[in-house]
């Protein structure tokens, strides 16, 4: 993994890799790890989505702002509360 980015741990991943989804039909899945340690990344610096380094994923469209609104709204961040 590249330095001076923000990567999840093994020991959080342990315990969010469960929670997504498996198995669905539509476009081939990237790395959900490096996805998600993206939107993490962009959260923490508050930088704008489309600024967000490739090392995290396609950028165009936007992989990890898409996938951060997609969570947003399926209720799966509050279910961490």
């Amino acid at each position: 993994m590249a330095k001076g980015y923000y990567w999840i741990s093994d020991a959080d991943w342990a315990r969010i890799e469960p929670l997504l989804p498996r198995g669905r039909k539509g476009a081939h899945r990237v790395d959900d790890r490096r996805v998600i340690s993206g939107i993490v990344q962009m959260l923490r610096s508050g930088a704008r989505w489309r600024d967000c380094p490739e090392v995290y994923g396609p950028t165009r469209p936007s992989t990890t702002a898409s996938t951060a609104g997609r969570g947003r709204g399926s209720g799966t961040a509050s279910s961490r509360r």
